[in-house]
């Protein structure tokens, strides 16, 4: 199986002319980052992740702590005016949250599972974040929506999500970044 996404990941960074990560050293979120920071990040979202996991999902299917600290910290460092979550979850908290400090931030999460998109709402209304631009997958590979300065690609699993780079790397603006 990894062999197979492997495989299609190098085709589609050739088909697309996708460069590696390398070459994103001059972004200037990157080449700041401090681990620390991002831990930070993490350590203030602590208390919501754990009633998240405790309450909607469980810790081995959520974003963990980790990464969501690194993901909160982009949203901070980036100055993103455009953000997909493909796969809602914690991660669309995240972001949400991240946009309550930047107005100007549009957050677009998408889910394959309706019931789940659900769960999602629900814990985003019980966090007191915007709920807008959670959409089913089917419904936005039928938009025109692009240029999203940061794609996250967490959706399903990976039997699932290796059939969605493609529309991931087409969303992602020309320097934006895809996670």
């Amino acid at each position: 199986m990894i062999h197979r996404i492997i495989k299609r990941l190098l085709l589609y960074k050739w088909s697309l002319a996708i460069k590696p990560l390398r070459t994103a050293r001059g972004c200037a979120a990157l080449r700041s980052f401090e681990p620390s920071k991002a831990k930070r990040s993490g350590e203030s979202l602590r208390a919501p992740y754990e009633l998240y996991i405790n309450n909607i999902s469980r810790d081995d299917m959520a974003a963990s702590l980790e990464l969501s600290g690194f993901l909160q910290y982009l949203c901070e460092s980036l100055n993103a005016g455009k953000i997909i979550d493909f796969g809602s979850g914690f991660s669309s908290f995240v972001f949400r949250n991240g946009a309550k400090a930047n107005t100007s931030m549009e957050v677009w999460s998408v889910d394959d599972d309706f019931e789940w998109m659900e769960k999602t709402r629900g814990y985003l209304i019980q966090q007191r974040v915007g709920t807008g631009n959670l959409i089913m997958l089917n419904d936005f590979l039928h938009t025109n929506q692009r240029n999203f300065d940061l794609v996250f690609l967490d959706l399903n699993f990976v039997e699932v999500r290796k059939d969605y780079i493609r529309p991931a790397v087409e969303c992602c603006k020309k320097g934006g970044m895809i996670i």
